[in-house]
């Protein structure tokens, strides 16, 4: 399986003006009881204008909180806005509608 994750920035989060979809451990988060990260992630398809007027930090010389990951993905995220896309490290990745995902989350 592909990794739809074609890049990874990080840019200040006052940028965030756009729209965009949760990610990571911020969506997982979302919709579990773990707890959010302390750089909130989300997501946003890699041919978005926005992302040329966008200035990528290094997050080890900013302060955390101020700090925002944003995932450029290799489609348009809008047509799987009704699915849920887990993304465990690099390798294994898990596609799951919505109702898959609330059946595998009630097991636990």
């Amino acid at each position: 399986m592909i990794n739809p994750v074609q890049k990874v920035i990080t840019i200040m989060r006052y940028e965030a003006t756009f729209e965009s979809f949760g990610a990571g451990e911020s969506a997982l988060s979302q919709v579990s009881e773990l707890n959010p990260p302390r750089i909130e992630e989300c997501a946003i398809y890699k041919g978005e204008e926005v992302i040329e007027q966008l200035e990528i930090v290094d997050a080890r010389y900013e302060d955390l909180d101020d700090c925002m990951k944003v995932q450029l993905w290799k489609y348009n995220l809008s047509y799987f806005a009704r699915d849920v896309l887990l993304i465990f490290g690099e390798h294994r990745m898990e596609y799951l509608t919505t109702a898959e995902f609330v059946k595998k989350a009630n097991r636990f």
